[in-house]
């Protein structure tokens, strides 16, 4: 795929209820400026009665044990995660749910108020109340895991606007009390975000599209 056709396109996936749907089995692009990653990613999701759960793997991830976040809706966006933002409907939103989930089984959730697709406001969905459940799994060099997202957080619909996102430590971290940067660090999207020298995942307008058949 050319980088003029990761720049110009809002991907979609059409999902049949209770079947499972492939993401992606590989490739995720740069946030910055949309160049196919290094680091492998196999993404499937599945909508149910109730909700959506999501299944991922994340490959070539050979420092994924040095984590030291465990504690739900902490900063975990300054280590390794994989992402999840989502709101129902179909325009532009600019308010949507934004879930982490990190190789410690750690989860962080809340509401994202972004009215012009730069200015963020956070409100915490409290652990116990978000409905979510979460696994991981760990092996040598890659991790996989798990979430269910219920309706009843999301809202229904037949339509809803997402993208998904890793951060992968590429570099040992020196220490425990290590954060992830551009130069240690690669900051993946499904659909990238193009956002220019330094790497954002809040960019709605990127967001891609998914429709329950």
């Amino acid at each position: 795929m050319s980088l003029d056709t990761v720049e110009n396109q809002i991907p979609g996936i059409v999902a049949r209820k209770n079947e499972w749907v492939k993401v992606t089995d590989a490739v995720m692009y740069a946030a910055t400026d949309g160049k196919t990653g290094s680091q492998r990613t196999a993404i499937a999701l599945k909508v149910e009665e109730e909700g959506l759960t999501v299944q991922f793997t994340c490959l070539d991830n050979p420092y994924h044990t040095k984590n030291t976040y465990t504690k739900h809706n902490t900063d975990m966006w300054n280590q390794e995660v994989f992402e999840l933002f989502i709101a129902a409907g179909e325009d532009v939103p600019v308010r949507y749910l934004e879930l982490e989930i990190n190789p410690n089984n750690a989860l962080f959730s809340a509401w994202v108020d972004n009215p012009d697709g730069f200015s963020l406001g956070l409100t915490m969905v409290p652990y116990e109340e978000s409905g979510i459940v979460h696994s991981v799994e760990k092996s040598a060099g890659q991790w996989s895991g798990s979430f269910f997202v219920p309706f009843a957080l999301i809202g229904k619909s037949d339509v809803y606007r997402l993208n998904f996102y890793r951060i992968v430590l590429t570099d040992e971290p020196d220490g425990i009390n290590w954060e992830g940067t551009i130069s240690n660090s690669a900051y993946l999207c499904w659909n990238s975000t193009i956002s220019g020298n330094e790497p954002a995942f809040h960019r709605p307008g990127r967001f891609g599209v998914l429709r329950i058949d």
